[in-house]
């Protein structure tokens, strides 16, 4: 079994939060198909990850080795960005936009798994399926669980 190293979490904005798996209390991703898709343009089959059982995750109380990545997982220099000037539970409870979670292997390779995102507006920046809570221990749990339309948020910008 490869060994996970990092945890990347991707917001509806296409920044993430990259979390070393240390930071972690626990980390549960349910029912993960696997779709198989060739674009015209391109001559590869691509293959998506779903977490159709949804997911659910604890972060150590006092989690801070995190960082905030751009798109091209650059850190993110912009010191106007919002993201930069909240810590990382601020982020995560702040806003419920999640939309994938990957895995971050030792070996170099990734894989990412979309997870169940049902908007909540028109814009459709938050999902009314992500919640989030502090246990009896302190640590941040946050869930996120299919209902019966089993929609995601899919990045088709991919250039992968």
């Amino acid at each position: 079994m490869k060994k996970v190293q990092d945890i990347r979490i991707w917001f509806e904005n296409c920044i993430a939060l990259e979390l070393p798996i240390e930071e972690f209390e626990s980390i549960e991703i349910e029912n993960v198909s696997v779709r198989y898709e060739k674009c015209n343009s391109s001559c590869e089959l691509t293959e998506e990850y779903f977490a159709y059982g949804g997911i659910q995750f604890s972060l150590k109380p006092d989690v801070s080795k995190g960082k905030f990545l751009l798109m091209n997982f650059e850190e993110d220099p912009d010191p106007d960005n919002p993201c930069n000037h909240e810590t990382i539970i601020e982020r995560l409870t702040k806003w419920k936009d999640i939309t994938s979670i990957e895995l971050c292997y030792q070996d170099g390779n990734k894989k990412e798994i979309y997870v169940p995102f049902n908007p909540t507006t028109s814009e459709g920046v938050e999902s009314s399926l992500q919640f989030d809570r502090i246990d009896r221990d302190g640590c941040l749990v946050v869930e996120i669980h299919p209902d019966d339309s089993n929609t995601f948020e899919v990045d088709d910008d991919d250039d992968e």
